[in-house]
Formats: structure tokens, C-alpha cells, sequence
């Protein structure tokens, strides 16, 4: 997808608006100081209409938490499926800013969206979002069919640290011994597997 101008404008000025950001902030940030920057950057976000969402609340391995995600059904036909990990520096709240991202992408695609909304640092250090990943992608495996997602049409993404996210899950995939049956494969044959 090309780099349109509103986009374009905002990482000329990036730079600039962190430093006025953290000019504000008297003595050394806090993780708060450094989590209110990101109020600096709303207005570069799209003014383009979002897709609707569904909340799903996905089980989580770690104790009682639910993850949520974010789920676009584009109509109720058995469709491929976009995971897209949001970046947040794994520490800030930007699921917000992320959804235009997944919004305007699906606008464009024929397929479901699923955004998850994973723990952040420092509240829930490493591993926890890699754990969030695998357990929302386990669910999906589970769900296909009340989702209406095409099992063969699965794409894993992500953007900033959620790229990192989506690369250790695939990763993850290939190293995995405990393999799921072999209607859940990669298109080169790879079974997908459980227990990562």
C-alpha cells in the first residue's frame, strides 16, 4: 500500500513532536510521560469513516485474563482471514491508532480482520504479548468455522512490534513439534501447531 500524504506528514514530523513531547515533562519521564506523547500524534490520524468491529474476548493461558481483539466480519461468507499485530512499542496504548490501519487495509481486501489488543510492558513483561499472540491464534484455529474463516487463507502481520510479534509466532509455527491436524497448513505444507 502506498505511503499516502497524511502518512507522510506525520513521520516527517515525528521526530520534532516527540521532542516537544518530552520537553513538557519535568525531571526524567515517567512510563506515564512517556505513554501521554502519543496524545501528540492524534491529529495525524485519518479522518476516513472505521470499519465496525466485533469484541472478541479471547481465553488466555494466563490466568483468569481475556485478550481482546478486535474482529471485522465482511459479511457472513467463509472468507481468508488478516491477524495484524498493532505496534506499541510493546508499552503504549495504540490500539486505537492501529485500527485505522486494519480498517483502511480491509476496506481494500476481501477477507475477516482480527487486531489484537495484547499485554503491554512494563505491567506485563516478556514473553506475556508472544503468549497473547499464540493463545488468540489458537482460538482462531478453534473457531474457524463460527468465524467463517477460510482455514487454507490465514495471514499473520504486523506493524512496528507487532511485525516482531507476527514474525516470532510464524517462526514459532515452524519449530513447534506438537502439530495441529493437517487440514491447518502453510501453503508449502508446514503443519500448524499447538503448544508454541
Amino acid at each position: 500500500m502506498p505511503v499516502n500524504s497524511s502518512d507522510a506528514t506525520f513521520f516527517e514530523h515525528a521526530s520534532k513532536i516527540m521532542k516537544q513531547a518530552l520537553s513538557d515533562i519535568n525531571g526524567e519521564p515517567t512510563i506515564d510521560d512517556i505513554r501521554g506523547t502519543i496524545k501528540y500524534f492524534k491529529k495525524y490520524l485519518s479522518d476516513e469513516p472505521l470499519l465496525p468491529f466485533e469484541v472478541l474476548l479471547i481465553p488466555s493461558s494466563y490466568a483468569s485474563h481475556k485478550i481482546r481483539a478486535r474482529f471485522i466480519a465482511q459479511g457472513s461468507e467463509t472468507r481468508p482471514l488478516i491477524i495484524f499485530f498493532p505496534g506499541t512499542a510493546f508499552m503504549h496504548d495504540m490500539f486505537d491508532e492501529n485500527y485505522t490501519v486494519l480498517s483502511r487495509m480491509m476496506k481494500r481486501i476481501d477477507a475477516h480482520g482480527l487486531m489484537l489488543e495484547y499485554r503491554l510492558s512494563p505491567e506485563n513483561p516478556y514473553p506475556a504479548p508472544h503468549e497473547d499472540a499464540s493463545d488468540a491464534l489458537q482460538y482462531v484455529l478453534d473457531k474457524l468455522e463460527g468465524l467463517n474463516i477460510d482455514s487454507h487463507k490465514i495471514v499473520i502481520s504486523g506493524h512496528s512490534s507487532g511485525a516482531n510479534m507476527a514474525a516470532v509466532l510464524c517462526n514459532a509455527l515452524q519449530h513447534t513439534t506438537a502439530c495441529m491436524p493437517s487440514q491447518y497448513q502453510t501453503p508449502s505444507g508446514v503443519p500448524l501447531c499447538r503448544g508454541l
